[in-house]
C-alpha cells in the first residue's frame, strides 16, 4: 500500500503538534501500525510522536490500553465508545497530550455489527474528545488506505478546533 500521497496531510498535523508542544500516542487495530509507520516517514517525528501499540485483537486492546473485557463485550471491538476508550488508555499509558485510536473492519466479513469498510478513529486530548467515522467501500487495501486518510483528517480537525478555541 503506497501512502506517499499522505505524508503532506500528515507533515502539516504534526508540525502543527509540534509547533503547539504536544505530544501523540496512537492505538491502531485495523491499521496494524500504518499510522505510527506514516508519522515516522516524516523527519522530526520524533519531537511529538511518544510511540504506538498494534492492538489488534481483544486481549491486546485490554493489556496496552487497559480498557476492560466488559467494556469490548457491551460495546464491540468496532465502535466508536472503544475507539474512544483506546484513543485514552494508550494517552495515559504513554503520558501524551493526544490520544489517538482507530479500529475497524476491513473484512473479508462482516465483524458483528460492523460491516466491511466500517472505521471509527478517536483522539482524546486537552479540549476533549473527536470521532470520527468512515464507513469505506473496497478491498483490504482500501479500506486500510482510507483508514489512514481519515486519521490524518481527524487530527488535523482536532488541532484546528484546537487552535480556534484558543483564538489562534
Amino acid at each position: 500500500m503506497d501512502t506517499t500521497s499522505l505524508e503532506p496531510l500528515i507533515a502539516a498535523a504534526l508540525a502543527d503538534a509540534a509547533r503547539r508542544g504536544l505530544t501523540l500516542a496512537v492505538a491502531e487495530s485495523v491499521t496494524g501500525g500504518g499510522f505510527c509507520q506514516l508519522c515516522t516517514a516524516i523527519p522530526g517525528a520524533s519531537q511529538m510522536l511518544l510511540g504506538g501499540a498494534v492492538v489488534y485483537t481483544p486481549t491486546a486492546k485490554i493489556e496496552l490500553t487497559g480498557i476492560t473485557a466488559e467494556m469490548l463485550a457491551t460495546e464491540g471491538t468496532v465502535s466508536a465508545a472503544t475507539s474512544t476508550a483506546l484513543a485514552g488508555g494508550i494517552r495515559e499509558r504513554l503520558g501524551a497530550s493526544l490520544g489517538m485510536a482507530v479500529t475497524g473492519n476491513a473484512g473479508p466479513t462482516a465483524e458483528g455489527d460492523a460491516p466491511v469498510g466500517t472505521i471509527w478513529w478517536s483522539v482524546v486530548g486537552p479540549v476533549g474528545i473527536m470521532t470520527e467515522h468512515r464507513e469505506i467501500a473496497g478491498d483490504r487495501a482500501a479500506v486500510r488506505w482510507g483508514a489512514l486518510l481519515a486519521g490524518c483528517e481527524l487530527l488535523q480537525d482536532y488541532l484546528n478546533f484546537m487552535a480556534e478555541r484558543d483564538g489562534r
